[in-house]
């Protein structure tokens, strides 16, 4: 059931249930993670990056005073039921990422398997600078499996952009 929640409660900033939700037993998501800082003029996608068949996230965003931008892996999820009958469940992220992944903000972070192996891989857009004057950034990081290796592109450097993978031929 976790993994039906988990876009949702990221994007919307961990938002807590209404009164009337807790009083009607609705069971929500909580993410249970230091490591996930609230971000700003950000991004969030959800993959298997390290293929354990279990949701990881790549997220991006102003957090509070930088641009900022980091690949989680899941570890665990947790059940708690309140005496209200309400269900509860925590989702726990840590941060095994060692990668130079390069810090950015109003862009994009997305999931694609830019090399057909298997494994996805990370497009990152958005400014490197948190403040004016921004610098554009685009980037891909090829998955190792163990390590995000950044390669070189064509594509050009943006920011307040959206961005998608695709396969033209």
């Amino acid at each position: 059931m976790i993994r039906l929640f988990i876009l949702a409660a990221a994007v919307s900033l961990f938002v807590q249930p209404t009164a009337a939700q807790e009083s009607e037993g609705f069971a929500y998501l909580r993410i249970a993670s230091p490591a996930l800082p609230p971000v700003r003029l950000g991004s969030i996608d959800v993959a298997d990056y390290n293929l354990d068949r279990q949701p990881d996230i790549a997220l991006s965003g102003g957090a509070p005073t930088r641009a900022w931008t980091k690949v989680f892996r899941f570890a665990r999820e947790d059940q708690e039921v309140t005496m209200g009958g309400r269900i509860i469940y925590t989702a726990i992220f840590v941060d095994p990422t060692t990668a130079d992944i390069e810090q950015s903000w109003l862009g994009t972070v997305r999931w694609g398997d830019l090399n057909g192996d298997g494994r996805p891989d990370l497009l990152a857009t958005g400014s490197r600078r948190f403040d004016p004057p921004f610098e554009p950034s685009t980037q891909v990081y090829l998955n190792r499996g163990d390590a995000f290796i950044r390669t070189s592109t064509a594509l050009p450097d943006v920011y307040n952009s959206m961005a998608a993978w695709g396969d033209y031929d």
